[in-house]
């Protein structure tokens, strides 16, 4: 294996021309860097410098190292940089992206835990826009999504929760028991629509499609949390899940709740990984499912009794 000492030496003669003025900048006898070099000519199996002139002359193999030998030893002091972080951490860095429907629900809790284990933290939060597409760019070392998955071999998955989709009507509403009553329904209150461009808003206009019920497309939100709000406020109903419930942290008792008419309709939410990250993933997966379990079912029972017995948490 090549000194890279002996490189750096080799280079201070390079730049001082001479053996002497090397020991002297080096802060080491002329022997030494005499001998340093002998040295390396044999490693490398070439001969770098002509001695006998003066000041000694460089040979064509040592002229070329001399053009790599500095990068070189540039790129080891890099790596030897970005090594330091695993001192402190086997995972000096984590980014994580996290749904809108998951952020506040299940952020606060893993926090400590992250910060605990892990480097430095970077977490998008709130995110309704895809978050899969910046995890297979490798913008994102790992996300927590319901969006659908196609290569999932390149990627580690932990499933954590299925969860059905129900009916969301301001209170004192008769809920629609069957899909020709959520046509009546849309004619007396509009129906609060999800952006096309959202995974929700594509499941429910599948579904209405499905039920042969056409309904207007007026109004349409980006975000669960103006949905329910506008909701909670008697103004529209919609179709969502009980975990945008929660994370809106809305007054149940301003809520009707109930189940789809005629067909069931669920997402699942993952926890979806970059390779490489050792036990970080399934312990943050474990993690999630521990809040899922003792925090997150209570609540959904608060909001819609019927739909806890529907939650799937962990593996289906």
């Amino acid at each position: 294996m090549v000194d890279l000492r002996a490189i750096e030496i080799f280079l201070s003669v390079c730049e001082t021309g001479s053996l002497t003025a090397a020991a002297r900048q080096l802060g080491i006898t002329q022997g030494a860097v005499s001998q340093l070099i002998t040295r390396l000519e044999k490693e490398l199996g070439v001969a770098l410098l002509d001695r006998d002139s003066r000041p000694p002359r460089l040979l064509p193999a040592g002229a070329n190292l001399r053009q790599r030998g500095q990068r070189l030893l540039t790129d080891f002091d890099d790596m030897k940089h970005g090594l330091e972080r695993y001192r402190k951490s086997d995972v000096p860095e984590f980014r994580l992206g996290l749904a809108e429907s998951l952020s506040s629900v299940l952020l606060p809790r893993l926090l400590p835990m992250l910060h605990e284990i892990v480097g430095t933290l970077s977490i998008s939060a709130g995110s309704t826009t895809p978050l899969v597409p910046d995890l297979i760019r490798g913008d994102l070392d790992a996300v927590l999504t319901s969006e659908p998955l196609d290569d999932v071999d390149k990627l580690e998955l932990h499933p954590l929760v299925r969860e059905p989709f129900i009916l969301i009507l301001p209170a004192g509403t008769p809920a629609p028991q069957t899909p020709r009553d959520l046509l009546t329904l849309s004619r007396s209150l509009p129906f609060l629509w999800y952006l096309r461009r959202r995974r929700m808003g594509y499941i429910i206009d599948r579904y209405f499609r499905h039920q042969g019920v056409e309904i207007e497309q007026r109004l349409a939100f980006d975000s669960s949390f103006t949905i329910l709000d506008a909701i909670g406020r008697g103004f529209g109903w919609t179709i969502s899940t009980p975990l945008c419930m929660v994370a809106a942290k809305v007054d149940p008792t301003s809520f009707v709740t109930a189940p789809l008419p005629e067909q069931r309709l669920s997402r699942r939410i993952d926890f979806v990984a970059q390779n490489g990250l050792l036990a970080l993933p399934g312990q943050i997966a474990a993690h999630c499912i521990e809040i899922l379990e003792s925090d997150v079912k209570p609540r959904v029972s608060s909001y819609a009794p019927f739909a806890a017995d529907q939650l799937i948490i962990g593996p289906d």
